[in-house]
């Protein structure tokens, strides 16, 4: 019983200080939109190339997806020349 109420408050008091954030609100912060996800400007080199890992998603299907991720992977080929 005490194992329990151990327990619950390990996972109550860690669940308290997890803070969430508004997703639409971060989204809208930190988007990038791509006019033509196949053919990348450097700029999106630029701006990617710290990161060891990029997410992609789609909201609405996956007809945008595999071209975006073609285009970078061009774009830095393209760069690491």
């Amino acid at each position: 019983m005490t194992r329990n109420i151990l327990l619950l408050l390990s996972l109550t008091l860690t669940f308290l200080s997890a803070s969430g954030q508004d997703n639409e609100t971060y989204l809208k912060a930190n988007a990038i939109r791509f006019d033509n996800p196949e053919k990348l400007s450097d700029n999106v080199y630029t701006l990617l190339s710290p990161f060891q890992i990029v997410m992609v998603g789609e909201m609405h299907g996956t007809n945008e997806s595999a071209p975006l991720v073609s285009g970078f992977d061009k774009s830095f080929h393209h760069q690491r020349r």
